[in-house]
């Protein structure tokens, strides 16, 4: 059967596009670092507007990312940063949806702000994580954790003790992995901008490759790379 020229370029072009929409559709929601999130609560009703600092069993609707504490443990170091790296373990590229803080096993973790536990358990590459939602916009992410003090339905405040750090799940050394989402997609803990920035293109053997890259060297003596 005579299939024309300009029908198969059109289908390889085609093929082309479809791959690499796919590359960025899975940049829009990474997990791909240490594995998904859970499926997580879908309420997003509020028991009226709730401003104060202490809001009891309400979500305030005053929380934005300029105010959620961007550090939960005191002290401790950054050993890995938001961003494309390279995975200390998997040896891979892969996107790194938080940011690593290396402190000694049993460090309080403590609440980024007002919110509700949806999640408390044994998560995958995660370890033992815990999620606070604080409203139908933002939720904070703690793993890699020893144990928890808060409970899945706790009603935390910022600045509450919900867990100790640790070394569990897919990690290479005592530390607590933070993150901060919005509407589902990971923010740079520390600059607020959203992993749906970060595009995968693809070369002529169609392998994924990282536009305006860079590769830098961790203090810890790992290389990773991120976005310029």
């Amino acid at each position: 059967m005579f299939i024309p020229k300009s029908f198969l370029k059109s289908l390889i072009v085609f093929s082309m596009a479809l791959a690499s929409s796919l590359s960025f559709a899975q940049t829009k929601d990474v997990d791909s670092d240490l594995g998904p999130l859970p499926q997580l609560d879908n309420d997003v009703a509020f028991k009226g507007s709730c401003r104060s600092s202490v809001c009891g069993d309400q979500y305030r609707d005053d929380i934005n990312f300029a105010n959620i504490h961007k550090k939960p443990v005191a002290g401790g170091r950054i050993s890995s940063h938001y961003g494309w790296r390279i995975h200390p373990i998997a040896q891979t590229q892969r996107m790194h949806t938080g940011i690593d803080y290396a402190v000694p096993i049993g460090t309080a973790v403590k609440a980024a702000q007002h919110g509700k536990v949806v999640f408390a358990g044994y998560q995958g590459g995660y370890g033992n994580l815990l999620v606070i939602k604080h409203n139908s916009t933002y939720r904070t992410v703690y793993a890699h954790l020893d144990k928890f003090k808060a409970k899945v339905g706790d009603w935390v405040n910022q600045g509450d003790v919900v867990a100790y750090s640790g070394n569990t799940g897919l990690s290479t050394g005592p530390h607590l992995h933070y993150e901060i989402r919005k509407n589902g997609l990971s923010l740079n803990p520390l600059t607020g901008k959203s992993s749906s920035e970060h595009l995968l293109v693809l070369n002529d053997t169609s392998s994924p490759q990282i536009k305006n890259a860079r590769v830098s060297r961790q203090s810890n003596g790992r290389v990773r790379t991120i976005l310029k």
